[in-house]
Protein backbone atom coordinates (compact mmCIF):
# COMPACT_ATOMS: atom_id res chain seq x y z
CA UNK A 1 0.00 0.00 0.00
CA UNK A 2 1.36 3.50 -0.89
CA UNK A 3 2.17 5.26 2.01
CA UNK A 4 0.54 8.73 2.85
CA UNK A 5 3.35 10.60 1.55
CA UNK A 6 3.26 8.96 -1.80
CA UNK A 7 -0.33 9.70 -1.51
CA UNK A 8 0.33 13.27 -0.73
CA UNK A 9 2.59 13.36 -3.87
CA UNK A 10 0.49 11.87 -6.42
CA UNK A 11 -3.20 12.15 -6.15
CA UNK A 12 -5.33 8.89 -6.51
CA UNK A 13 -7.35 9.93 -9.34
CA UNK A 14 -4.06 10.06 -11.71
CA UNK A 15 -1.77 7.69 -13.21
CA UNK A 16 1.18 7.01 -11.35
CA UNK A 17 4.30 8.12 -13.55
CA UNK A 18 7.72 6.31 -13.39
CA UNK A 19 9.96 7.26 -11.35
CA UNK A 20 13.56 6.85 -11.67
CA UNK A 21 15.87 7.08 -8.70
CA UNK A 22 19.02 8.46 -8.74
CA UNK A 23 19.37 7.59 -12.31
CA UNK A 24 21.93 10.03 -13.31
CA UNK A 25 25.03 10.41 -10.56
CA UNK A 26 27.05 13.88 -10.84
CA UNK A 27 30.20 15.37 -9.32
CA UNK A 28 32.62 18.40 -9.09
CA UNK A 29 34.35 18.56 -12.78
CA UNK A 30 36.28 22.01 -13.41
CA UNK A 31 37.29 24.80 -11.90
CA UNK A 32 37.11 27.99 -14.07
CA UNK A 33 38.55 31.02 -13.70
CA UNK A 34 36.85 33.70 -15.70
CA UNK A 35 39.22 36.73 -14.48
CA UNK A 36 36.47 39.00 -13.42
CA UNK A 37 35.20 39.62 -9.97
CA UNK A 38 31.45 40.65 -8.21
CA UNK A 39 29.64 38.46 -10.95
CA UNK A 40 26.19 38.55 -11.15
CA UNK A 41 25.54 35.65 -13.96
CA UNK A 42 26.79 32.74 -15.93
CA UNK A 43 24.91 31.68 -18.71
CA UNK A 44 25.40 28.96 -21.54
CA UNK A 45 25.66 29.95 -25.06
CA UNK A 46 26.85 27.23 -27.49
CA UNK A 47 29.20 27.51 -30.40
CA UNK A 48 27.76 26.58 -33.44
CA UNK A 49 31.35 24.26 -33.38
CA UNK A 50 29.90 21.20 -32.02
CA UNK A 51 32.98 20.27 -30.96
CA UNK A 52 33.51 23.01 -28.08
CA UNK A 53 31.04 24.63 -26.08
CA UNK A 54 30.74 28.39 -24.17
CA UNK A 55 30.05 29.88 -21.31
CA UNK A 56 28.91 33.76 -21.14
CA UNK A 57 30.19 35.14 -16.99
CA UNK A 58 29.02 38.49 -16.45
CA UNK A 59 30.47 40.82 -13.60
CA UNK A 60 28.23 43.97 -12.19
CA UNK A 61 30.78 46.13 -14.00
CA UNK A 62 29.19 45.43 -17.19
CA UNK A 63 32.64 43.04 -18.50
CA UNK A 64 31.54 39.56 -20.24
CA UNK A 65 33.62 36.94 -20.44
CA UNK A 66 33.82 34.41 -23.13
CA UNK A 67 34.86 30.63 -21.74
CA UNK A 68 35.17 28.22 -24.68
CA UNK A 69 35.16 24.55 -24.00
CA UNK A 70 37.71 23.04 -26.05
CA UNK A 71 40.78 20.22 -25.78
CA UNK A 72 39.08 19.10 -22.77
CA UNK A 73 40.00 22.22 -20.55
CA UNK A 74 38.28 25.77 -20.43
CA UNK A 75 39.86 29.10 -21.69
CA UNK A 76 39.32 32.26 -21.78
CA UNK A 77 38.74 33.70 -25.21
CA UNK A 78 38.26 37.22 -24.33
CA UNK A 79 36.64 39.57 -22.61
CA UNK A 80 34.94 42.33 -23.74
CA UNK A 81 32.47 45.45 -22.16
CA UNK A 82 28.60 45.99 -22.62
CA UNK A 83 29.26 50.11 -21.01
CA UNK A 84 27.63 50.29 -18.02
CA UNK A 85 26.66 48.39 -15.24
CA UNK A 86 24.53 45.34 -15.53
CA UNK A 87 22.15 43.89 -13.33
CA UNK A 88 21.11 40.16 -14.58
CA UNK A 89 21.36 38.56 -17.58
CA UNK A 90 19.87 35.67 -19.31
CA UNK A 91 20.49 33.34 -22.93
CA UNK A 92 17.40 33.03 -25.37
CA UNK A 93 17.15 31.79 -28.82
CA UNK A 94 14.50 34.10 -29.95
CA UNK A 95 14.73 33.99 -33.86
CA UNK A 96 13.84 30.84 -35.94
CA UNK A 97 17.50 30.32 -36.91
CA UNK A 98 18.11 28.71 -33.13
CA UNK A 99 21.08 30.80 -32.44
CA UNK A 100 21.43 31.70 -28.85
CA UNK A 101 22.41 35.16 -27.84
CA UNK A 102 22.94 36.92 -24.65
CA UNK A 103 20.68 39.36 -23.02
CA UNK A 104 21.59 41.88 -20.06
CA UNK A 105 19.56 43.92 -17.90
CA UNK A 106 20.69 47.54 -17.06
CA UNK A 107 21.08 49.18 -13.57
CA UNK A 108 19.74 52.08 -16.24
CA UNK A 109 17.07 50.12 -17.51
CA UNK A 110 17.98 49.25 -20.54
CA UNK A 111 18.04 45.23 -22.26
CA UNK A 112 20.94 44.81 -24.26
CA UNK A 113 21.29 41.96 -26.96
CA UNK A 114 24.38 40.53 -27.22
CA UNK A 115 25.48 38.35 -30.32
CA UNK A 116 28.00 36.80 -31.54
CA UNK A 117 28.93 37.42 -35.50
CA UNK A 118 31.83 35.94 -37.89
CA UNK A 119 33.65 39.35 -36.76
CA UNK A 120 33.12 39.32 -32.64
CA UNK A 121 30.54 40.45 -30.73
CA UNK A 122 27.91 42.87 -31.30
CA UNK A 123 25.95 44.79 -29.20
CA UNK A 124 22.57 46.60 -29.87
CA UNK A 125 19.37 47.97 -27.25
CA UNK A 126 15.94 46.04 -27.96
CA UNK A 127 13.72 48.13 -24.70
CA UNK A 128 14.37 50.54 -22.56
CA UNK A 129 11.89 50.56 -19.28
CA UNK A 130 11.98 52.02 -15.37
CA UNK A 131 14.96 51.09 -13.69
CA UNK A 132 16.81 49.50 -12.30
CA UNK A 133 16.00 46.30 -14.51
CA UNK A 134 15.29 43.36 -11.59
CA UNK A 135 15.46 40.08 -13.11
CA UNK A 136 15.33 38.83 -16.68
CA UNK A 137 14.63 35.40 -17.99
CA UNK A 138 13.87 33.47 -21.06
CA UNK A 139 11.78 30.36 -22.15
CA UNK A 140 14.44 27.55 -22.60
CA UNK A 141 16.35 28.33 -25.81
CA UNK A 142 16.97 24.79 -26.33
CA UNK A 143 13.09 23.73 -27.05
CA UNK A 144 11.61 23.86 -30.23
CA UNK A 145 10.61 27.49 -31.61
CA UNK A 146 11.96 30.79 -30.84
CA UNK A 147 12.64 31.55 -27.17
CA UNK A 148 10.26 34.34 -25.72
CA UNK A 149 12.24 37.20 -23.32
CA UNK A 150 10.46 38.41 -19.85
CA UNK A 151 12.14 41.57 -18.18
CA UNK A 152 10.90 42.28 -14.26
CA UNK A 153 11.73 46.46 -14.38
CA UNK A 154 12.26 48.66 -11.46
CA UNK A 155 8.59 48.95 -11.07
CA UNK A 156 8.29 45.12 -10.52
CA UNK A 157 5.87 44.90 -13.88
CA UNK A 158 6.98 42.19 -16.52
CA UNK A 159 6.94 42.61 -19.76
CA UNK A 160 6.99 40.13 -22.34
CA UNK A 161 9.22 40.49 -25.43
CA UNK A 162 8.99 38.39 -29.15
CA UNK A 163 10.82 38.85 -32.27
CA UNK A 164 8.14 39.26 -34.60
CA UNK A 165 8.06 37.96 -38.39
CA UNK A 166 9.94 41.18 -39.59
CA UNK A 167 12.86 40.83 -36.99
CA UNK A 168 11.96 43.31 -35.11
CA UNK A 169 10.76 43.40 -31.22
CA UNK A 170 7.18 42.98 -30.12
CA UNK A 171 6.29 43.51 -26.81
CA UNK A 172 3.09 43.15 -24.32
CA UNK A 173 2.61 43.46 -20.73
CA UNK A 174 1.75 40.32 -17.66
CA UNK A 175 -1.09 41.65 -15.89
CA UNK A 176 0.19 42.81 -12.51
CA UNK A 177 1.50 40.30 -9.29
CA UNK A 178 -0.01 41.92 -6.18
CA UNK A 179 2.70 43.68 -4.64
CA UNK A 180 5.13 43.40 -8.41
CA UNK A 181 6.54 40.92 -9.33
CA UNK A 182 10.38 39.49 -8.65
CA UNK A 183 10.44 36.00 -9.58
CA UNK A 184 8.92 34.04 -13.01
CA UNK A 185 9.01 30.97 -14.33
CA UNK A 186 7.38 28.87 -16.96
CA UNK A 187 5.61 25.65 -18.48
CA UNK A 188 4.72 24.86 -22.07
CA UNK A 189 1.80 23.30 -22.83
CA UNK A 190 -0.10 22.59 -25.74
CA UNK A 191 -2.84 25.04 -25.27
CA UNK A 192 -0.08 27.72 -25.25
CA UNK A 193 3.36 29.09 -22.64
CA UNK A 194 2.16 29.20 -18.94
CA UNK A 195 3.86 32.00 -16.72
CA UNK A 196 3.99 31.70 -13.10
CA UNK A 197 4.75 35.08 -11.23
CA UNK A 198 5.65 35.64 -7.61
CA UNK A 199 6.13 38.83 -5.62
CA UNK A 200 6.59 40.37 -2.07
CA UNK A 201 3.40 39.47 -0.67
CA UNK A 202 3.49 35.82 -1.25
CA UNK A 203 0.82 35.51 -3.67
CA UNK A 204 1.51 33.53 -6.67
CA UNK A 205 -0.07 34.27 -10.59
CA UNK A 206 -0.65 32.22 -13.22
CA UNK A 207 -1.14 33.50 -16.87
CA UNK A 208 -1.29 31.45 -20.00
CA UNK A 209 -0.92 33.09 -23.50
CA UNK A 210 -2.86 32.67 -26.27
CA UNK A 211 -2.44 32.37 -29.84
CA UNK A 212 -1.78 35.85 -30.75
CA UNK A 213 0.54 36.27 -27.75
CA UNK A 214 -2.24 38.32 -25.15
CA UNK A 215 -2.23 37.03 -21.57
CA UNK A 216 -5.15 35.81 -19.11
CA UNK A 217 -5.01 34.66 -15.61
CA UNK A 218 -4.97 35.60 -11.95
CA UNK A 219 -3.90 34.48 -8.48
CA UNK A 220 -3.17 31.01 -7.98
CA UNK A 221 -1.91 30.28 -4.65
CA UNK A 222 -1.19 32.20 -1.33
CA UNK A 223 2.23 31.81 0.80
CA UNK A 224 2.88 33.00 4.08
CA UNK A 225 6.04 33.84 2.75
CA UNK A 226 7.20 36.57 0.10
CA UNK A 227 9.59 34.47 -2.83
CA UNK A 228 12.99 34.76 -2.42
CA UNK A 229 13.60 32.01 -5.13
CA UNK A 230 11.28 29.45 -7.88
CA UNK A 231 11.59 27.00 -10.25
CA UNK A 232 9.25 25.47 -12.58
CA UNK A 233 9.33 21.44 -13.21
CA UNK A 234 6.80 18.98 -14.32
CA UNK A 235 3.43 18.01 -12.75
CA UNK A 236 3.18 14.10 -11.57
CA UNK A 237 -0.51 14.44 -12.15
CA UNK A 238 -0.39 15.71 -15.72
CA UNK A 239 -2.60 18.38 -14.77
CA UNK A 240 -0.78 21.12 -13.87
CA UNK A 241 2.39 23.20 -13.54
CA UNK A 242 4.65 22.45 -10.87
CA UNK A 243 7.03 25.39 -8.67
CA UNK A 244 9.82 24.71 -6.18
CA UNK A 245 9.11 27.83 -4.28
CA UNK A 246 11.67 29.06 -1.43
CA UNK A 247 10.12 31.83 0.74
CA UNK A 248 11.42 34.56 2.78
CA UNK A 249 10.72 32.76 5.80
CA UNK A 250 12.87 29.92 4.66
CA UNK A 251 10.13 27.84 3.61
CA UNK A 252 10.72 25.54 1.12
CA UNK A 253 7.01 24.66 -0.88
CA UNK A 254 6.29 21.78 -4.00
CA UNK A 255 3.22 23.20 -5.36
CA UNK A 256 1.57 21.60 -7.82
CA UNK A 257 -2.48 20.25 -8.49
CA UNK A 258 -3.94 19.51 -5.33
CA UNK A 259 -1.35 20.51 -3.05
CA UNK A 260 -1.87 24.33 -3.20
CA UNK A 261 -2.65 24.81 0.57
CA UNK A 262 0.64 26.45 2.10
CA UNK A 263 0.44 23.58 5.15
CA UNK A 264 0.26 21.05 2.64
CA UNK A 265 3.44 22.19 0.36
CA UNK A 266 5.71 22.69 2.19
CA UNK A 267 9.39 20.55 1.75
CA UNK A 268 10.91 21.10 5.01
CA UNK A 269 13.90 18.66 3.84
CA UNK A 270 14.55 21.57 1.87
CA UNK A 271 14.26 24.73 3.62
CA UNK A 272 16.37 27.71 2.97
CA UNK A 273 17.87 26.59 -0.69
CA UNK A 274 18.28 29.38 -2.96
CA UNK A 275 19.37 29.48 -6.93
CA UNK A 276 16.91 26.60 -7.96
CA UNK A 277 17.72 24.61 -10.59
CA UNK A 278 13.89 23.32 -12.11
CA UNK A 279 12.79 22.31 -15.17
CA UNK A 280 14.81 21.50 -18.44
CA UNK A 281 15.04 19.23 -21.06
CA UNK A 282 16.58 16.73 -18.77
CA UNK A 283 14.96 17.48 -16.08
CA UNK A 284 11.87 15.26 -13.96
CA UNK A 285 9.31 16.19 -11.93
CA UNK A 286 10.94 14.37 -9.33
CA UNK A 287 13.97 15.95 -8.74
CA UNK A 288 15.52 19.33 -8.24
CA UNK A 289 19.05 21.09 -7.87
CA UNK A 290 19.66 24.48 -5.50
CA UNK A 291 22.44 25.70 -2.90
CA UNK A 292 21.81 24.40 0.77
CA UNK A 293 23.98 26.27 2.83
CA UNK A 294 27.76 25.70 1.09
CA UNK A 295 26.35 22.74 -0.85
CA UNK A 296 25.26 22.08 -3.89
CA UNK A 297 22.94 19.31 -3.94
CA UNK A 298 20.20 17.49 -5.23
CA UNK A 299 16.82 16.47 -4.42
CA UNK A 300 14.85 13.30 -5.11
CA UNK A 301 11.49 11.78 -4.46
CA UNK A 302 12.81 8.18 -3.57
CA UNK A 303 9.44 5.61 -4.08
CA UNK A 304 11.97 3.39 -1.59
CA UNK A 305 12.06 5.84 0.96
CA UNK A 306 8.46 6.96 -0.13
CA UNK A 307 9.82 11.09 0.88
CA UNK A 308 12.34 12.91 -0.84
CA UNK A 309 15.71 12.64 -0.12
CA UNK A 310 19.45 15.07 -0.41
CA UNK A 311 22.10 14.54 -1.71
CA UNK A 312 25.15 17.16 -1.61
CA UNK A 313 27.01 17.18 -4.85
CA UNK A 314 29.72 19.48 -4.63
CA UNK A 315 30.58 21.99 -1.49
CA UNK A 316 31.68 25.40 -2.84
CA UNK A 317 33.37 28.28 -0.66
CA UNK A 318 31.81 31.90 -1.21
CA UNK A 319 29.16 33.31 -2.37
CA UNK A 320 26.88 31.80 -5.27
CA UNK A 321 25.02 34.57 -7.26
CA UNK A 322 23.88 31.99 -9.95
CA UNK A 323 23.28 27.78 -11.26
CA UNK A 324 22.68 26.79 -14.87
CA UNK A 325 21.95 23.69 -16.44
CA UNK A 326 22.61 23.17 -20.19
CA UNK A 327 25.18 22.04 -22.75
CA UNK A 328 28.16 23.78 -22.00
CA UNK A 329 31.07 21.71 -23.37
CA UNK A 330 28.91 21.74 -26.66
CA UNK A 331 27.57 18.02 -26.31
CA UNK A 332 24.72 16.02 -26.75
CA UNK A 333 24.47 16.02 -22.52
CA UNK A 334 23.86 18.84 -20.26
CA UNK A 335 25.92 19.92 -17.75
CA UNK A 336 25.32 22.72 -14.42
CA UNK A 337 26.94 25.07 -13.05
CA UNK A 338 27.81 27.70 -10.20
CA UNK A 339 29.27 31.12 -10.47
CA UNK A 340 30.95 32.61 -7.57
CA UNK A 341 30.76 36.59 -6.70
CA UNK A 342 34.52 36.37 -6.99
CA UNK A 343 34.47 35.13 -10.63
CA UNK A 344 35.09 31.67 -10.17
CA UNK A 345 32.76 29.30 -11.79
CA UNK A 346 32.68 25.39 -10.80
CA UNK A 347 31.64 23.00 -12.82
CA UNK A 348 29.05 19.84 -12.52
CA UNK A 349 29.07 16.88 -15.00
CA UNK A 350 27.22 13.60 -15.22
CA UNK A 351 29.63 10.65 -13.77
CA UNK A 352 30.93 9.20 -16.60
CA UNK A 353 30.72 11.56 -19.24
CA UNK A 354 33.22 14.20 -18.22
CA UNK A 355 35.51 13.34 -21.23
CA UNK A 356 32.78 13.47 -23.72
Amino acid sequence: MLSLALLLLLPLAQVQPIVKEFSTHWHPADTIRTGLDRLVEVVICPSQDTQGGHLLAVDSSGKIAELRYADRKWTVERVFPVGEAVTCATTGAPRPDGVWTLYVGTKSGRVIEVSRGPVGWTKREIIAVSPPIRNLAATEPDRPGPSQLFVIDGKALVTNLRVATAGSWYSTTLPPTEGGAGKICFDYRRTGLVAVTAGPKGVIYKFLQDSVGQWSGGPWATLSGPVMDMAASADPTARDIVVFYSGQDGIFRYLFYGRMEDEKSRLPIANGTVHLIGKGDQRRFNEFFAMSGREFCMFEYSTKAEDWVKESIASLPGTVVSTTFGPGRGSNYHQMYAAMLDGTVYEIVREGLEEE
